[in-house]
């Protein structure tokens, strides 16, 4: 295609008779958000503090250079661990959160490394506690930046700017279909899957979930966004986002008096990772 995007052809899908399984409790994930950003800032405090006594009041003896390389190199380890987990859980976070993770273990690392290579520590070990620090925040950046383009093609999904054959498939779409599914591979490596999807609900009925497979699964979790495009207003949630799948809650703002059909469309991008084989090479 002339703006370097391939197009998978349509295909009509229907809701899968199992469910797709329950990989996160939300209230469980809440948590350990919380115990995740308080310790990283309780150390960010304490670090800061050190680093202002050492100011203050110089000529103290400074830390082994040994173990200050080794706290910092495990503190680098530790915001590592932290900030790749909840990229891997970022659909169940705000944005507000995933701004919070990424920033606060890199200020309080950097506290921390100022807070042991204070005048006096040997050169070498100040030199090795750095570059840990450095490695660690590269790395974060990079993950971030790796993020912030899945959103950004998400994003672009949404407001319709890669979305002709999404047009093209709902027109097609035989009457009573209840999914229908268009995948786009990206100029820019990345791989969206859009759709359009339906939930019926009777009367007396408030909430549904909606479950739609990706085959071949993904490289990795997707980046998911969705709206409401028909039926009565309902709020909309992806709640499990997967490799293979996802899945969608739906409820009503009231309770449905007589049958209807809610209707969705929803944008899942990822990163592409090529398993074809060199044809050289068979």
């Amino acid at each position: 295609m002339a703006d370097g995007t391939r197009s998978v052809p349509a295909t009509l899908m229907y809701a899968p008779a199992e469910p797709i399984p329950a990989r996160r409790a939300e209230p469980l994930l809440q948590l350990a958000g919380f115990l995740s950003a308080a310790s990283w800032a309780m150390v960010l405090v304490i670090s800061s503090a050190l680093f202002a006594r050492g100011l203050i009041q110089p000529g103290g003896r400074p830390l082994d250079p040994v173990a200050a390389v080794l706290l910092v190199a495990a503190l680098a380890s530790l915001a590592l661990l932290t900030r790749t987990y909840w990229q891997i859980n970022s659909t169940a976070t705000t944005n507000s959160f995933r701004w919070l993770i990424l920033l606060l273990p890199g200020a309080a690392l950097i506290a921390s490394a100022l807070a042991v290579t204070l005048p006096g520590i040997a050169v070498f070990a100040a030199a090795l506690v750095w570059t840990a620090v450095l490695l660690e925040e590269a790395f974060a950046l990079w993950q971030a930046r790796r993020s912030w383009k899945l959103a950004t093609q998400v994003s672009n999904a949404a407001r319709g700017v890669r979305r002709p054959a999404s047009d093209t498939a709902s027109s097609e779409s035989p009457s009573g279909a209840t999914q229908s599914i268009v995948r786009v591979e990206n100029a820019d490596g990345t791989e969206t899957i859009s759709g359009t999807l339906s939930a019926r609900f009777e009367a007396g009925q408030r909430s549904a979930a909606i479950h739609v497979g990706f085959c071949p699964p993904l490289s990795l979790d997707p980046i998911v966004e969705c709206e409401q495009s028909g039926g009565p207003d309902a709020d909309i949630k992806p709640v499990h986002i997967l490799p293979h799948g996802a899945k969608f809650d739906i409820r009503l703002k009231r309770t449905a008096l007589e049958p209807a059909i809610v209707q969705l469309e929803f944008h899942a991008c990822s990163e592409l990772i090529s398993t074809e084989v060199d044809a050289g090479g068979v």
